[in-house]
C-alpha cells in the first residue's frame, strides 16, 4: 500500500480519537476532580500532537494540490478544503497557546474547543466526502489480502 494511503487511513482514527478526547477534556473540566481534567489534557496532547505530525505529512504528499490552490481562486469546489486549512491552522496555533496557559476553563480554553468544533466537523465531512476513493484506492492496492475493505 502506498504511504500515502496510509497517512490518509490512519486519519481516520487519530482524528476520532482526538476529537473524542477534546469533548472528554472539555467536560472534564466541569469536574470537581482535576485530576481528572489533568488526565484528560495530556491524554488530548499527545493524541493532538500525534494527529498533527500525519497531518503534517498529509498536506506534505498533497503539497501539489496545496500549490494549486493558492494560485488559483477559490472554488466552490476548493471551499470546504480552503475552509479545512484555515480552521485546523487556527486549532492547532491555538492549541499551541494552550500550552503556556495551564488551567480548566480559560477563555483560551474555551476558544479553541469552539474552533475545534469547527474542525471536527469540516473534518469529518471531508472525511466522508473521500472515504470512497480512499476504501477503492486501499482495495487496488491491497486485493490479495482477506482484510480488505471491499468486502
Amino acid at each position: 500500500m502506498k504511504k500515502i494511503f496510509k497517512i490518509d487511513c490512519g486519519l481516520y482514527p487519530l482524528g476520532l480519537l482526538t476529537i473524542l478526547s477534546g469533548i472528554g477534556l472539555h467536560i472534564a473540566g466541569y469536574g470537581s476532580n482535576h485530576n481528572t481534567w489533568e488526565i484528560w489534557a495530556v491524554i488530548h496532547s499527545v493524541l493532538s500532537v500525534s494527529f498533527t505530525i500525519l497531518l503534517a505529512c498529509h498536506i506534505h504528499t498533497h503539497w501539489a494540490w496545496f500549490k494549486h490552490v493558492r494560485r488559483s481562486t477559490i472554488s466552490r469546489k476548493r471551499f470546504m478544503t480552503t475552509m479545512l486549512t484555515m480552521v485546523s491552522i487556527s486549532t492547532v496555533f491555538s492549541g499551541i497557546v494552550l500550552l503556556a496557559i495551564w488551567g480548566v476553563n480559560t477563555q483560551v480554553g474555551l476558544l479553541h474547543y469552539k474552533i475545534g468544533i469547527s474542525f471536527a466537523l469540516l473534518m469529518l465531512l471531508h472525511g466522508v466526502k473521500r472515504i470512497r476513493i480512499i476504501k477503492k484506492a486501499v482495495c487496488k492496492a491491497d486485493r490479495t489480502h482477506s482484510h480488505c475493505l471491499c468486502g
